[in-house]
């Protein structure tokens, strides 16, 4: 019953071993079958009573019981991690809470308190904190609730995100590719260079539409064409590309009217060297963090043919 309740049948595409934690918290280390590089750390709780704290306004300031289970499994990997070079060093780590009363507040109103409750998650290589809940439904009149999942997470350039989806229904997957160099990369400090696509392609308004990113690469004349193909793909250290981002000062219709000179679009390098992620928008001349001899040359060309023809 406890691990239908706290999924561990999600993780049978991997090799769980138990570690020490704190009461009431289920720490595991998980190794991928089919990807034994795939190691991450997983605590689950339950949240047997949830108490909503409000103060004289009506608003939520509080939820004591679930705060308690949140810092128990942060503190159990903490202390893990601690003790344990090798656990140090994985990332992609989960916290899944389960919440076993009926949530009757509107969802809105847990924003604030949940937001407050982030800080508690940095430095610990955490990928997601999940909370599942259920809520009454009362579509239909019936009486019956319905299971949903509040994801918390941090992706690159969009900071603290919360989402709320319906439960997975089926077994976590081994990481891919792109998502081990991903973790490679912060093992070393660095940041995967596709990761700071949506950080670049970010509108500068208020609730703007993001831009869009279009990878270049060399052909066989050595000239930059844009290419079509899965971030993480590319062979060499260097990720060139075009980000081209409506505003309201330069909206789609004027960037088609006026020309690439009042287009908004500006050359992007996604660099990787040495242990080092850097994004450069700009004239290649004039930014001298762009690497040097052939890399700096297919920069210079990307620049002075590819966008001269888009």
């Amino acid at each position: 019953m406890v691990a239908e309740r706290l999924g561990l049948w999600r993780f049978s595409g991997f090799e769980l071993t138990r570690l020490p934690a704190a009461p009431d918290v289920h720490l595991f280390r998980i190794r991928g079958r089919e990807v034994p590089d795939d190691q991450r750390l997983i605590a689950l709780a339950d949240v047997r009573d949830l108490t909503v704290v409000r103060d004289e306004d009506g608003r939520i300031r509080g939820l004591p019981q679930l705060e308690r289970a949140l810092d128990a499994c942060l503190d159990s990997l903490r202390a893990a991690r601690s003790a344990d070079n090798e656990l140090a060093k994985l990332d992609w780590n989960r916290v899944k809470l389960y919440v076993w009363p009926v949530v009757d507040a509107r969802l809105s109103e847990f924003g604030q308190v949940i937001r407050s409750l982030a800080p508690r998650t940095e430095a610990l290589g955490l990928e997601q904190v999940l909370v599942q809940f259920r809520v009454a439904d009362d579509h239909g009149g019936s009486a019956e609730s319905r299971e949903l999942m509040l994801r918390m997470s941090r992706p690159p350039g969009a900071g603290l995100t919360l989402r709320i989806t319906d439960p997975p229904p089926q077994p976590l997957r081994e990481l891919n590719s792109y998502t081990q160099k991903v973790i490679r990369a912060r093992r070393r400090g660095a940041v995967y260079p596709y990761e700071l696509i949506p950080l670049i392609t970010r509108s500068p308004d208020p609730g703007g539409t993001p831009g869009t990113f279009t990878e270049y690469d060399l052909d066989e004349i050595g000239a930059a064409v844009p290419v079509d193909r899965d971030p993480g793909s590319n062979t060499a250290n260097l990720v060139l590309g075009v980000v081209s981002t409506p505003t309201k000062r330069y909206p789609e219709e004027m960037r088609q009217r006026r020309g690439h000179r009042h287009q908004r679009r500006r050359a992007a390098v996604l660099e990787r060297r040495g242990h080092d992620a850097h994004a450069h928008q700009g004239h290649p001349d004039h930014d001298p963090g762009l690497g040097h001899g052939l890399d700096r040359k297919a920069v210079a060309r990307l620049f002075r043919r590819g966008l001269r023809r888009g």
